[in-house]
């Protein structure tokens, strides 16, 4: 389990899971084998076979009877303070972001993006 705290960025505490396999995944690992798990944990899973790869989120979140499970959830998924799920650039580590942040996040992938597809077309 990794947690990050990057006071003044936008990005506010949060824990979270990864893994990585060529293939995507029916569902995370079942919760014993995730350490120290708590409510609003993120598990990210890597599905690194396809081209481009993709990413798979998942929530742990508490259910009406008192029992959590890994509720799956997009990229931009909103929390209830207002903080967005953001994955970044590089390394695709998930982090909990204000909307402002989420946009020039997005706004900056989006442009990547345009600039590789033109580089291709070259």
């Amino acid at each position: 389990k990794t947690s990050k705290d990057n006071t003044g960025t936008g990005v506010s505490d949060g824990g979270y899971f990864k893994s990585e396999a060529s293939h995507l995944m029916t569902s995370p690992p079942d919760a014993s084998e995730c350490q120290r798990l708590q409510l609003g944990d993120v598990f990210v899973h890597a599905a690194k076979g396809l081209n481009p790869p993709k990413y798979q989120l998942w929530l742990w979140t508490p259910s009406d009877d008192g029992s959590a499970y890994w509720q799956p959830i997009p990229a931009g998924y909103a929390r209830e303070d207002g903080k967005r799920l953001n994955l970044s650039a590089k390394k695709r580590d998930p982090s909990w972001v204000t909307e402002k942040y989420f946009k020039r996040a997005q706004k900056v992938e989006r442009d990547l993006a345009e600039e590789a597809n033109s580089m291709k077309a070259d």
